[in-house]
């Protein structure tokens, strides 16, 4: 993104913090900035994260906290199983296990494409690395 498209994010992600703290009171929220993506991020009840994208609407981003407030239920659309360690698109906010989820990064050398909406992300990865980064994200999944 060039400057003129960071500041345009960082306004927009602005009035979308407001929103989400006058329509969930009772829910504890942090803000931040992902070092690796530069998206804002947006920690729900010290927990549940989600990314904020460029082109997410209100209604999508509501969605996604409603979601991770909710808990995540059901099999994973993946593999069909009960759900574990789950991760959500940030994108469509749909849900696969975090085993899945390294399947996919694993696949894709570092790019993930949701098997729901096929929303790329992520960073083309070395193949000797890809054992490193999986290591991280277990860590992260704590699986």
């Amino acid at each position: 993104m060039n400057f003129n498209e960071i500041d345009k994010y960082n306004k927009r992600c602005d009035i979308i913090k407001d929103l989400i703290l006058k329509t969930f009171v009772d829910t504890t929220f942090e803000f931040n900035t992902n070092p690796d993506t530069l998206y804002n991020e947006v920690t729900i009840n010290g927990n549940s994260k989600i990314s904020l994208l460029p082109d997410n609407s209100w209604q999508e981003v509501k969605r996604h906290i409603n979601q991770k407030i909710l808990g995540f239920t059901g099999d994973c659309i993946i593999c069909c199983e009960k759900m574990e360690n789950a991760v959500s698109c940030a994108k469509c906010s749909n849900n696969f296990c975090g085993k899945c989820y390294i399947k996919l990064f694993r696949v894709g050398k570092g790019i993930i494409t949701c098997p729901h909406c096929r929303w790329e992300f992520g960073e083309n990865v070395r193949e000797i690395m890809i054992e490193s980064f999986v290591d991280k994200i277990k860590d992260r999944l704590r699986i």
